[in-house]
Parts: C-alpha cells; sequence; structure tokens
C-alpha cells in the first residue's frame, strides 16, 4: 500500500526542509525500502540530471546498484563537513513534491505532466512568483506567473569526467560557480555560495602511501553580494551557534577513506592513503555567516617501491625561528603565499626512498618572478635588470641514514625591492648515479604571512 512508504516520505521531506539531513536520509531509506524496487529506483536515478556528456558517459548503466558503487551521490555532497548528503535528500525532497503537486492547481496554469516533474527535480521548487498580466494582444487570456528560483543554486553534481572514476579531475572541474549553464542546481542552505579555496592540496608520496597536507582559509565573500545593503539570508536554526570548522577528506568508490579536521576558519590538515583512486575534498565552513569554501579534486595513487626515489611538493610556511625536522612539524605554520620583499619564509620539501647506503645530495633552489612586461623579460634574457626578483642558493649535505621521510627545509628572503606578483618556486635535488628530482609551484607575494 502507499501509505507503508508514502508517510516516511513526507517524513524524509520535511525533515529535509529542516535541515536535518542525517535523520531525512534515514526516513528516505525506509520509503525507498517500503516501495516497489522499479519505482525506487526511478526516484534515485539522477540520469534525469545529467547533461548531453554525463549522459554518454553513463548510457546504459542507469541501474541505481552502479550509482551507489560508483558514488555518485556521495561526489555529489556539497561538503563532507556538513552531517549527511544534503545532496542526495534535496533530490529525493524534489521527488516528493513533484508527486504533491501533480493533479494540484499550478501557478502556471498547466497540467502537471512529465516536464514539470523533471524541470522541478532539475532545477527545484521557485524561491517565489512574478505575475505576468496580458498584454494587449492578449485580450482575454488569463493572467500567468513566472517562477523565480534560488539566485544562488549552482551545479554541484560531479563533473562527466568523474562518472567513470574521479582520479586525474582537477580543482576547476569541481568549481560549482565554474560551470556554465548546468543541467541541474542546488544552493544548500548552510552556505548557498560554496566559493573555491586557492591553497593547493600538497602531496607527499611515502612508498605505499600517500600523505596529502593543505593550510585552508575561508575565501572572501567575492558574490556580487558583497557590498550590498541588504540584509543577509537568517541562518537557518539547525547551524546557528555551530563553531567554524576545516576538513580535509578523501572519498573512495562512494565510502569515506580518510578524513582530518579542526576548528577555526583557518588551519592545516592532513591524511595518510594507501593506492587507489580518490576524490580529495579540502573544506572550510562558518555556519554563522553561511559561508563555504571548497577544493576539490580526483587523484590516482599507484605507489612506489621503498628504494625509489620521490620528491614531494613543496610546502610555505612561516619563518618563525625553528627549524622544524619533519613535515608533522611544519604543518601549523603552513601558508599560501609569500610574504612581501624583505621578509623570510620557509620553503621545505620531503624527498622518500633514500637511506639504503650513504650518499651526498646536492640541493638547488630557484625563486623568480613569473611574467611582467616586455622590457622586463627582454632584461631577463639578456641578464639585465630583474636582480631583484629573483633568488638562486645552491649547497650539499649528506643524505638520510636510514630508509623513511627525509624532510629539509630552508628560508628565503626577497630583496626588499621585490615587485609584488606570482612567484615561482623550484627545487631540484640530485642524487649520485640517479636522475635529479625537481618540484615547483608558484605563490603569489604581497601578503604577510603572520
Amino acid at each position: 500500500p502507499a501509505e507503508t512508504w508514502w508517510c516516511p516520505a513526507l517524513r524524509g521531506y520535511a525533515l529535509h526542509a529542516l535541515q536535518r539531513y542525517v535523520e531525512a536520509e534515514g526516513a528516505f531509506r525506509r520509503a525507498l525500502a517500503a516501495r516497489d524496487p522499479e519505482e525506487a529506483e526511478r526516484w534515485t536515478d539522477p540520469a534525469i540530471l545529467l547533461g548531453r556528456e554525463g549522459r554518454a558517459r553513463v548510457s546504459g548503466r542507469v541501474e541505481a546498484a552502479w550509482w551507489e558503487g560508483a558514488g555518485f551521490w556521495e561526489m555529489a555532497d556539497p561538503l563532507f563537513l556538513v552531517p549527511g548528503n544534503d545532496r542526495w535528500t534535496e533530490h529525493l525532497a524534489r521527488q516528493v513534491l513533484a508527486r504533491i503537486r501533480d493533479g494540484a492547481v499550478n501557478p502556471y496554469g498547466l497540467r502537471w505532466g512529465d516536464d514539470l516533474t523533471e524541470a522541478l527535480v532539475r532545477f527545484g521548487p521557485e524561491a517565489g512568483w512574478e505575475r505576468v498580466r496580458p498584454g494587449p494582444a492578449d485580450r482575454g487570456a488569463a493572467p500567468g506567473a513566472v517562477g523565480q528560483h534560488h539566485p544562488e543554486s549552482r551545479g554541484h553534481l560531479p563533473p562527466a569526467a568523474a562518472l567513470a572514476g574521479p582520479g586525474g579531475t582537477p580543482p576547476e572541474a569541481w568549481n560549482p560557480a565554474g560551470r556554465r549553464n548546468p543541467a541541474a542546481v542546488y544552493a544548500p542552505a548552510y552556505a548557498p555560495v560554496v566559493l573555491p579555496v586557492p591553497g593547493p592540496v600538497l602531496r607527499f608520496p611515502r612508498g605505499d602511501s600517500l600523505v596529502l597536507a593543505a593550510r585552508l582559509e575561508l575565501p572572501p565573500d567575492t558574490t556580487w553580494h558583497r557590498g550590498h545593503g541588504h540584509p543577509t539570508l537568517p541562518v537557518p536554526p539547525a547551524f546557528r551557534g555551530l563553531p567554524p570548522r576545516v576538513g580535509l577528506f578523501a572519498l573512495r568508490s562512494g565510502s569515506l577513506a580518510a578524513a582530518d579536521t579542526a576548528p577555526g576558519v583557518s588551519g592545516s590538515v592532513r591524511i595518510a592513503l594507501p593506492p587507489g583512486e580518490y576524490l580529495v575534498s579540502g573544506e572550510v565552513w562558518a555556519p554563522d555567516s553561511l559561508r563555504a569554501g571548497r577544493v576539490r579534486e580526483g587523484i590516482t595513487f599507484t605507489g612506489f617501491p621503498p628504494d625509489l626515489p620521490t620528491l614531494s611538493d613543496l610546502i610555505l610556511a612561516e619563518a618563525d625561528g625553528t627549524d622544524p625536522a619533519t613535515l608533522e612539524e611544519a604543518l601549523p605554520a603552513l601558508r599560501d603565499a609569500i610574504p612581501s620583499g624583505g621578509d623570510r619564509f620557509r620553503v621545505g620539501w620531503e624527498v622518500h626512498g633514500l637511506g639504503w647506503h650513504p650518499e651526498t645530495l646536492e640541493y638547488a633552489l630557484e625563486v623568480h618572478r613569473v611574467g611582467g612586461g616586455l622590457l622586463r623579460r627582454l632584461g631577463g634574457l639578456l641578464g639585465l635588470g630583474g636582480a631583484g626578483e629573483r633568488v638562486e642558493l645552491a649547497w650539499r649535505e649528506e643524505g638520510p641514514r636510514a630508509p623513511g621521510p627525509h624532510f629539509r627545509s630552508t628560508e628565503v628572503e626577497l630583496p626588499t625591492d621585490a615587485a609584488p606578483g606570482d612567484y615561482r618556486i623550484r627545487v631540484t635535488v640530485r642524487m649520485p648515479g640517479r636522475e635529479p628530482l625537481t618540484a615547483e609551484r608558484t605563490a603569489r607575494m604581497g601578503a604577510r604571512l603572520r
């Protein structure tokens, strides 16, 4: 009977509207379990939400088991920091609302059908209505209405390239605001706009494991609402008073593989992963301001032989007078920018796969400004000018005496006349009888690290 599944479905709809997503998930799962399997599969099948490219990638694989195995709905979750998967419960809440509206009078003056159901499931319920009066040529016609949706709705579904597996998908593919004309949109109640976090997720390969570390900070509001005088949106009761948090998460085959969180609107987090294919998400959430930031990307890690030298990504850290001996000691001082000329900062890296026998290592570090005008670039090619925009260091030292992570760092100071802009930092490590290892990153100069 319908009441065996319809009542928990309505309960899930109400709990989702109250932002009690974990409870809403439970209610919806009970409703789906009690419903006809084909109808339950139709409700949870997200194929209706995919654009042409997405549908082409999953053609012939629309069974609910495939979607769950691929972790589609888990990858669609806007923030892993928020308990429950509100994108999944939002999808089912829209299905419930479509059933409620079926057969009822609507402001469009149209008979409810599959077209209106699809529009509702893809774009969500209307946030308001605009009445349109008939023009002179529409004599005798009834007044119509135009539905207005949430102005901050974005495409939070996984990109089409991730449907066969997230590995290798770059951060820009996961930026909800960077997608043009998404096939389905959503605005989370806890953070209607999820802004991109500029800082990278750094990789530190250690043989058969991969350590990921990130310095995360809530990005400034760059939306068109910034500076407007109108009141801000009210914070839903479910999120009032919750403290801000940062987190780093790794999702594998639809399950959470690793997570690390810390309090505040900024902080450093790290996780360790075995070989595999992952969706990695670095997140910041400030509930009382309804703001969030996220950097998300796909990573595939196959592992390395224990005696194969590997070089990590480069870290930037405060020059606080300490000399960290390990990555873990350096994490609290991580930063994503370099300071103005005349201020010192620390560059660090980790080498793995050494220590099996004594050897001397040669290090070279270069910092130079990227881009600039034509005259500045010509001067650099001719060896003229630009002295305040380049630092080069080289030295030798004994390698590690035992296998394991070998962390090194050095303090750098750009000249006081160094111009603001983007600077490329490159570290090269040379070892006897082996190919040199090189790592580089680009960072913006002009902001103090402390």
